[in-house]
């Protein structure tokens, strides 16, 4: 699911997935999700506040940037099995606030950016 972030190319999104490179299990994640041709150049414009953006986060990002694409990533992973029904609502709680918390980080950024 995406979530408009105030600029086109920047978003927001709740992903739910059956398994990663990462976990091999099932996991979600919340990303703020960066694309068009000036990706990269925003990308890496963010990573020089990328210090102060964890402080704010109150926690560390993966900076995801995978040669051959045009999308970057900076996101946030709980390894989790979303699929249980008795983990629901946690896992809303989880992807609520972190949704909110790289909105709140990243909004006032990306309007500043060119």
């Amino acid at each position: 699911m995406d979530f408009a972030i105030g600029k086109n190319n920047f978003g927001l999104a709740a992903v739910a997935s059956t398994s990663s490179d990462q976990t091999k299990g099932p996991e979600l994640r919340a990303e703020f999700v960066i694309g068009g041709a000036e990706a990269t150049t925003h990308f890496e414009t963010l990573r020089q506040a990328r210090d102060r953006i964890h402080e704010e986060m109150g926690e560390e990002l993966e900076w995801h940037s995978p040669s051959g694409t045009v999308q970057r990533k900076i996101l946030l992973r709980r390894d989790i099995d979303w699929r249980e029904p008795e983990r629901r609502e946690e896992c809303h709680a989880w992807l609520l606030e972190k949704l909110e918390r790289l909105d709140r980080v990243f909004r006032d950024r990306v309007s500043q950016l060119p």
